[in-house]
């Protein structure tokens, strides 16, 4: 059996089309190995990116600007609250 180069999945020898993905198999005359013809509609998965000191930076300012935006919302109904009240 070989692996389908594209989704990984096992395929046997005498087949030419992944059952996988449809991925085709071309076999090359006297060679044991496969070459593997991509099919036209196969999606390759989205890497994702690597967590570097910038994006964790980035992420900690989004949130503590959430949080001072939703403190300020808070305050400003509360003052609002007791000089109705009042």
């Amino acid at each position: 059996m070989k692996k389908c180069l594209y989704c990984g999945s096992s395929v046997k020898d005498d087949e030419h089309v992944c059952p996988n993905c449809g991925g085709k198999l071309v076999s090359e005359s006297g060679e044991s190995s496969a070459r593997q013809v991509p099919p036209e509609n196969i999606h390759k998965e989205e890497t994702q990116q690597p967590v570097t000191h910038a994006n964790k930076n980035k992420l900690y300012s989004t949130i503590a600007s959430i949080i001072f935006v939703v403190l300020f919302i808070v305050a400003f109904l509360t003052i609002v609250l007791c000089a109705i009240l009042a």
